[in-house]
Order: structure tokens, then sequence, then C-alpha cells
């Protein structure tokens, strides 16, 4: 695995790329689906057996630190209908969802918000579907 590309599980890449194209064109946030699309286009599929558990893939259980407040926060990745940032479910359109989407435990992640450049370390990840051989959610 090339350590400098994204990793993304198969499933997850067709799951997304189906959700991106079937939206309105004016309901695009350019400028980080941008980014979720390039991880998409530009990352390496990996079937089930091969993801690292380390690996931030739809519908993970993350624990992030926020360096900005010195504080830890427990987000799930999910699709937009599900989410609800009270219960700590990001959606993966968000910018702080694309931005986990593919990290890993360790990665920093640098998000720009309406309210500013925001940066969060991914500390661990307390479930990934994957690795409790949960294929299809």
């Amino acid at each position: 695995m090339n350590p400098h590309i994204a990793h993304l599980t198969r499933h997850d890449v067709r799951r997304l790329t189906r959700l991106i194209d079937n939206m309105a064109p004016g309901s695009r946030d350019t400028e980080h689906l941008d980014r979720l699309i390039d991880k998409l286009q530009a990352g390496e599929e990996l079937q089930p057996a091969e993801v690292p558990r380390d690996l931030v893939t739809m519908h993970s259980v993350a624990l992030l630190f926020d360096m900005d407040s010195n504080r830890r926060m427990e987000c799930t990745l999910v699709l937009p209908g599900d989410a609800d940032a009270s219960a700590g479910c990001i959606s993966v359109l968000a910018p702080l969802g694309t931005a986990l989407f593919g990290a890993r435990v360790g990665d920093l992640l640098e998000v720009e918000l309406p309210s500013g450049m925001r940066h969060w370390r991914v500390e661990s990840l307390l479930y990934q579907p994957e690795a409790a051989g949960v294929i299809e959610l």
C-alpha cells in the first residue's frame, strides 16, 4: 500500500460516487466536495479483508482530539441523511467528514469551517465496520 494516497473501501467508493452523481448540481458545496471527489478518484480501493484497522471508513466511530480547544470528540462518519451533529454523527459531505474519510489514526486534519480553520488529530478508532466483519451498512 502506498502511504501517500488515500486508501478506501471499494464499497465506500461506489456508494459515495453514486451519492455525488445523484446530487442536484446547485446543492453542491464545491470546495470540500471537490476534495472528496479527488479522494474517490485518486484513492486506492481495498477489499474488506485488506482494510487497515486504523483507517476511517464510512460508519467508523473515531475519537478526535481538537487541537484548538484541547478537547476530545467522539464522532461517527455517516451519509448525509444520518447526520446529527448533536449526536456526533458527521456527514461525509461536511468539511470535517470529508477530511476524516480515508484518514488514519495519528493523522492531523486541517479543516476550513465557516468559523475559521480548525485542527484535529485522529486519536483512535473505537469502531470500524470492516474490522467488526460488517461489510454492508
